[in-house]
């Protein structure tokens, strides 16, 4: 028979494992699937059509990043909890890192969304041509991509 400490372990590390799961599945949709059918990243014009065109699917993958950086936040618990036993220092140590990842790709994740910002409607952004409003939709998608 198992002791509890051992069903507990084996929780977590299920858990992690779906999380992991639903990870792949989130960032492949937002980072993989969705960007080869709308995001062209040598045409501002074509991109903006697309993002217009598409703005459900946009947000789509908007929600897949999402669901990826949820999952990573509760990996980070998960690595933590699984590591302690081994080593309480490098658990912390993981978990920080889990956590400042997330972090990171959460701030680069507003220069996505900020894109169908640029090519809304507003009333601000009628001092700007349309081209510019392109090409500043371009280069948002670009620093979330380096991010």
């Amino acid at each position: 028979m198992k002791s509890s400490n051992e069903l507990n372990v084996q929780s977590y590390a299920r858990a992690a494992g779906v999380l992991f799961l639903l990870t792949l599945i989130g960032g492949g949709f937002g980072e993989g699937y969705m960007p080869s059918k709308i995001l062209v990243p040598s045409d501002a014009a074509a991109m903006a059509a697309n993002i217009k065109a598409f703005t459900f699917l946009f947000r789509l993958g908007f929600a897949g990043f999402l669901v990826e950086s949820l999952c990573d936040t509760a990996l980070a618990l998960n690595f933590y909890v699984l590591l302690k036993p081994v080593n309480k220092h490098v658990s912390l140590l993981a978990a920080f890192f889990g956590l400042m990842a997330t972090a990171t790709f959460a701030a680069t994740e507003l220069f996505y969304f900020m894109a169908l910002h640029w090519l809304g409607d507003a009333t601000y952004l009628k001092a700007f041509q349309l081209e510019q409003l392109q090409t500043m939709a371009l280069l948002s998608i670009k620093y979330h991509t380096f991010g």
